[in-house]
């Protein structure tokens, strides 16, 4: 049952089980029954309002400032601080659709008033979102891009799938930044053709790369335009380990991926890119991220979650929180995807020093760079480069989908720098699967085995049938 609700303006309601949950023109309500109680709801909004309705139910309100002048999409990111856990999935799904709308208080069609109103019911002063920041927001506010048409379909639509036993195919994944250690490589270099690698790179790159990997210092080797080029040749290593030792399972290779600098390991491998020109690709990328992050102080925290997580607006309240503060730029975004569980967020050191507790914890990291910079140098060396359509699928950090042509790399590989890595839907389109279906074979080649723990955390049964190659 609902109880009599006497606001204006009112546009859509929600009814799950006893809960009545109300979307209006200036603010967002919550009336509910018995069952007020089981909703987890701060305790500043715990304040019944008993003017013209039964006192024995409670009535809750998020402050108008929050909502003055959002859209309904914008709305929904402040669902969960009104949703329990339990009702969380049906108002996404609720937001998402439209459905269960009804008209104003007054009977009729809905009030436009005098400003209009947007499509969705609730005005709105701001400019539309381009297409790729709504994706990103729906990335940010919860494990899954519930508002994303695409992702109610299946995911395995967007990777090959050849009619042969899944078991009988292999997926390569490549390591990024930031798994690299002092002696990497060391165990490859009687692979033939190991220590070619070393020297043609060195010879780009204009120091001793194998020195580096070999000897350190640890100081030297962590500075990002030398571990990028050492994390591409050690990768290459242990793949041409790998295909020493089994040639078949490269041979079976459907697909690959790699993490942020991997990815053009995988481009490298799947023959996209020649390996002179990944290494003159690498060195810009290196030096502009160096750069930039010179520029301005900076971070990456790594959080572990919950599923009903505010990680989002927690980092836009500790942005603004420093804007208001008169802290100049400052920003604060989530830059990988990496589990459901697992992200990692990164800004200015002032904002992630006030990221709020409740968002999680984590460990900090080597900054994040500045779009400007990187962009118009890496346009520049990729104008330049001999790019071939990929023998191999290639999955894409930005949204996953495997390369199919020049064109699609000239257009990604800069965005790749400065967007967040979807590693983990990168994943959900390598491996969903139905129940009874079996999964290819992985191999990890490269430093580390970082990339099977996320597959671990992100797919059980893919992990199962993983193996990594170090360097």
């Amino acid at each position: 049952m609902y109880n009599k609700v006497l606001e204006k303006n009112i546009v859509h309601i929600v009814k799950l089980r006893n809960s009545c949950f109300i979307y209006s023109s200036n603010k967002f309500s919550i009336s509910a029954c018995h069952q007020a109680q089981s909703l987890n709801l701060p305790s500043s909004l715990n304040k019944p309002q008993s003017s013209n309705i039964n006192c024995s139910n409670r009535r809750y309100f998020v402050p108008k400032l929050l909502h003055s002048t959002a859209s309904r999409s914008a709305l929904s990111a402040h669902c969960c601080v009104l949703s329990s856990s339990r009702v969380w999935h049906l108002l996404q799904r609720f937001v998402s659709t439209g459905r269960s709308r009804a008209g104003s208080s007054d009977g009729g069609s809905n009030d436009e008033g005098d400003e209009g109103t947007a499509t969705n019911g609730v005005r709105s002063d701001q400019p539309p979102l381009t297409k790729e920041e709504k994706h990103q927001k729906l990335y940010a506010e919860g494990p899954y891009p519930h508002n994303v048409t695409e992702s109610k379909r299946s995911q395995a639509r967007f990777s090959y799938r050849p009619s042969v036993t899944p078991s009988a195919t292999t997926v390569i994944l490549f390591p990024g930044q930031g798994t690299q250690y002092v002696g990497m490589g060391r165990d490859l270099l009687d692979v033939p053709g190991v220590q070619d690698l070393f020297a043609a790179a060195s010879a780009v790159l204009e120091f001793d790369l194998l020195e580096a990997c070999l000897n350190g210092p640890d100081v030297f080797l962590s500075r990002t335009q030398v571990q990028q080029p050492a994390i591409l040749v050690c990768s290459l290593a242990a793949l041409y380990k790998l295909q020493q030792d089994a040639p078949a399972v490269v041979e079976a290779c459907i697909a690959c991926a790699g993490f942020s600098v991997g990815e053009i390991t995988a481009l490298t491998f799947a023959g996209a890119l020649s390996f002179e020109d990944a290494v003159r690709l690498i060195k810009v990328r290196a030096e502009a991220m160096q750069a930039a992050s010179e520029a301005q102080a900076g971070g990456l925290l790594t959080v572990f979650t919950g599923h009903d997580s505010l990680l989002g607006l927690a980092c836009e309240a500790a942005k603004n929180f420093c804007l208001q503060r008169g802290v100049g730029g400052a920003e604060c975004r989530v830059a990988n995807y990496l589990a459901p569980q697992c992200r990692v967020v990164g800004g200015s050191e002032e904002v992630l020093g006030n990221l709020p507790s409740a968002a999680g914890a984590g460990q900090s990291g080597p900054a994040g760079a500045q779009r400007d910079i990187k962009t118009c140098l890496l346009l520049q060396v990729l104008g330049s480069l001999a790019l071939q359509a990929p023998n191999v699928a290639v999955h894409s950090n930005i949204d996953g989908r495997p390369y199919r042509h020049p064109q699609q790399l000239k257009r990604n590989l800069p965005r790749q720098v400065y967007s967040s890595v979807k590693w983990e839907q990168t994943l959900h389109v390598l491996y969903e699967r139905q129940p009874h279906q079996e999964f290819p074979v992985t191999y990890e080649c490269g430093p580390g085995q970082s990339l099977r723990a996320i597959l671990k955390m992100v797919n059980m049964k893919a992990w199962a049938s993983s193996h990594a190659v170090e360097a």
